[in-house]
């Protein structure tokens, strides 16, 4: 019966040492997964799970160059072509083309006369064919060109800032120390002996000013015998406008005083003649009647323009300041601006 029993016992353990059973089949099932086996976003898979740096087919699709990483959109025509804005076309377009660094950038408009900063007088535009203009837009005495002598008698000139010039930067002042000074500024035109003349200058006569008779623009003969003036003389405190026709005509502008603290405009119009010459004085433009029937002409004619204090009444007058600006002679009238 031992015996027996121990026959069975080989006989079937032989029997299963030469029969072995065939691995479970594991590919596509659910993780978890048997030796041999790995889980593949949750399903097993035959084989051992790849390092990420062995270069297995997806490793190496990962961490070497595919044509996802280095094809068309990593390196084509999106990162390095026409529609890449650093590297393109259409940046270089914008960067490098004709609308940056055309014309329109470095031509006329940039560098021409409306560039080249305020319009400080009308003598070089409006008024570049009168007789004679200054808007004394230079500093005394090194750029004085129009002017060409002083005309001091206890007095000085200079162009100035302030008060605020009728235009432009600066303004011709004049000043007188005593009685009957001088202060003004004088130039020489060819001679006109006929036809129209007229003068224009802006004045600012301070209120402090204590006026009793002074000429501020004069147009005469080259040796001084005689000539046009347009005065300012007192009347109980005021300033009146007035004109002296040399050597004997005086003429009261009919009681029009000239305003305080601002800039006012005088004009001067005469028709030359020996006989039949007129003259007419002109309050910011407002014409206060002719004088008519005079002898207008001097000898030799007109050839001398002043402005300043150009005269002052040597028993009377006392000390004075005064502003000039934007002298002009023509031919022409010069309206006020």
């Amino acid at each position: 019966m031992r015996a027996l029993a121990m026959t069975w016992i080989a006989g079937t353990a032989l029997a299963m040492a030469g029969c072995v059973l065939p691995p479970v089949d594991l590919e596509g099932r659910a993780c978890p997964c048997a030796e041999g086996w790995v889980c593949v976003a949750g399903i097993c898979e035959r084989g051992e799970r790849p390092q990420i740096d062995a270069g297995a087919p997806r490793d190496a699709s990962m961490d070497a160059p595919t044509p996802v990483d280095a094809g068309g959109e990593d390196a084509g025509r999106e990162d390095a072509g026409i529609v890449e804005l650093d590297a393109g076309s259409f940046d270089g377009g914008r960067d490098a083309g004709s609308p940056d660094s055309g014309s329109p950038d470095s031509g006329p408009p940039d560098s021409g006369p409306p560039d080249g900063g305020p319009d400080l007088t009308h003598c070089d535009d409006l008024h570049a064919g009168a007789l004679f203009c200054d808007g004394f837009e230079w500093s005394y005495p090194a750029g004085r060109i129009n002017w060409q002598a002083d005309l001091l008698e206890n007095g000085n000139v200079t162009t100035v800032t302030s008060p605020a010039p009728f235009f432009g930067n600066r303004a011709l002042r004049g000043t007188t120390t005593a009685l009957g000074g001088r202060a003004a500024m004088t130039a020489t035109f060819t001679p006109i002996t006929s036809g129209d003349l007229w003068l224009r200058g802006l004045v600012y006569l301070p209120s402090a000013l204590a006026v009793d008779a002074i000429s501020l623009l004069y147009v005469g003969a080259p040796d001084g015998s005689s000539g046009l003036a347009i005065q300012t003389y007192g009347v109980t405190g005021s300033a009146r406008a007035a004109t002296w026709v040399g050597p004997a005509e005086y003429y009261d502008a009919t009681g029009i005083n000239i305003p305080r603290d601002r800039w006012v405009c005088l004009q001067l119009h005469t028709t030359i003649a020996d006989t039949g010459g007129s003259v007419e004085l002109f309050v910011n433009d407002v014409g206060l009647g002719p004088r008519t029937n005079l002898d207008t002409r001097p000898n030799g004619g007109f050839g001398v323009i002043t402005a300043g204090i150009e005269y002052s009444d040597p028993a009377t007058q006392g000390p004075a300041t005064l502003y000039i600006d934007e002298v002009v002679l023509s031919r022409t009238r010069v309206p006020c601006e």
